[in-house]
């Protein structure tokens, strides 16, 4: 049988950032629309309170 290649290559949406221990910056991104819009969010030096 033959099979179509699906038209639209599935994508990972990765976003890195460093929060430099901010429990400012680090709720931004944690409750803010950026979280939704990435499939996996990578953060370095998160407030550890």
């Amino acid at each position: 049988m033959f099979e179509q290649p699906e038209t639209t290559p599935a994508r990972l949406r990765i976003w890195q950032q460093n929060l430099n221990n901010s429990r400012a910056a680090q709720e931004s991104i944690l409750n803010g629309p950026t979280a939704r819009k990435w499939d996996i969010l990578a953060l370095q030096e998160a407030c550890k309170d």
